[in-house]
């Protein structure tokens, strides 16, 4: 086996870890929409609708989770994204040897 392959191998600790983070979501926030009703609450004297807030603020911790645990690259444009022959021809780099040639090649990039 190549040892510069990378292989993803679930184990339970991180099934049980995603199951936790997905049920810490809508956890944290119920608790924000909570606190931003307290505070427009003392302000305005007017409850805000849960039924509006609750998805949004899921929705946005639910992404910023999503992008932890799947990495940047669902959010780099395709057009930003190295093709597969750009990216064989820079993993290549690293079977050369450190030294000035491989320097040079690395900021052609």
């Amino acid at each position: 086996m190549n040892d510069s392959v990378i292989r993803l191998n679930p184990t339970l600790t991180d099934f049980f870890l995603f199951c936790f983070c997905i049920l810490l979501i809508p956890v944290v926030s119920f608790i924000i929409v909570r606190v931003i009703n307290k505070k427009l609450v003392n302000k305005n004297k007017k409850k805000l609708p849960t039924l509006i807030f609750f998805p949004l603020t899921t929705i946005l911790i639910g992404s910023l989770g999503f992008g932890y645990f799947f990495g940047y690259g669902w959010f780099i444009p395709y057009s930003l994204q190295p093709s597969y022959w750009e990216f064989k021809r820079m993993c290549e780099l690293n079977e050369l040897p450190n030294n000035k040639e491989k320097y040079n090649k690395i900021l052609s990039y």
